[in-house]
């Protein structure tokens, strides 16, 4: 009995000292990305940004990994989130944003063209200019209820997004959100705001109580057929020309 305990606690041991050893040769590259922020990357392509305050936009240390980025999981305690911060990150298909996320600036998640998954935390109210930009892969996403603006191309190419509903809280609607969504089918629209309504050079026939329409009325919803992706060519706004909205005001549309 001794000997098969002993056998057992043995063999525990080196399982034990096994995954400490698995554990620890995990992580790929670490490194700071804000005052009192610092994020680590492991070999299954998980990245954890942990600490407080703001993430910052660039010099983050970790552009030479990206490729090997899966999915990003901010950890509580962010509060900010800068101006292309996760920008690019071409292979990152789901980000995990914590509650105490309260902001996020210009183009922070644009171009992750695999991203499929993402929240927006409660606290968010502003979507800026061209924070989904070229996000490709998204086909649904829950717009906090507080939201108050849309900003230039914050869903711009945004190809597979199928749905959107506008909270009533949005009193700012840029009338570029929605550029090149070629699967966008119905937009909600419960805020007082119009919304022009874009036809994807031509391609599609918005409806509105079931007669065509150019504008989205507030309160109103508008619904057309979907464009296979597939037998569209790429084309539009260049990224260029995208990052030059950085500087200028968001165009927006005030229409009774």
């Amino acid at each position: 009995m001794k000997k098969t305990l002993f056998i057992f606690l043995f063999l525990l041991s080196i399982v034990c000292f096994t995954n400490i050893q698995t554990s620890a040769a995990s992580t790929v590259a670490k490194g700071k990305c804000g005052k009192n922020a610092t994020w680590i990357l492991s070999e299954d392509g998980v990245m954890h940004i942990k600490g407080k305050g703001i993430l910052k936009g660039e010099k983050n240390g970790w552009n030479k990994y990206q490729y090997k980025i899966k999915k990003i999981v901010i950890g509580k305690g962010i509060t900010i989130i800068k101006e292309t911060a996760l920008a690019s990150m071409h292979n990152v298909k789901e980000i995990k944003l914590p509650n105490t996320v309260k902001k996020i600036k210009n183009g922070a998640f644009m171009d992750c063209s695999k991203l499929e998954r993402i929240n927006i935390p409660s606290a968010v109210n502003e979507l800026p200019n061209n924070i989904f930009s070229g996000c490709k892969k998204i086909q649904q996403i829950t717009l906090p209820k507080k939201l108050k603006k849309i900003g230039t191309y914050a869903f711009y190419k945004c190809k597979r997004l199928e749905q959107i509903t506008i909270p009533k809280t949005v009193t700012m609607l840029d009338s570029q959100a929605f550029v090149d969504c070629l699967g966008l089918t119905t937009i909600v629209n419960r805020s007082n705001k119009s919304l022009r309504l874009d036809d994807c050079k031509g391609k599609k026939k918005w409806k509105v109580n079931g007669k065509k329409a150019k504008i989205l009325p507030g309160k109103k919803t508008a619904k057309t057929k979907k464009i296979p992706v597939t037998l569209i060519r790429s084309a539009g706004t260049s990224r260029n020309q995208r990052q030059r909205s950085y500087s200028t005001k968001t165009q927006i549309l005030h229409l009774n």
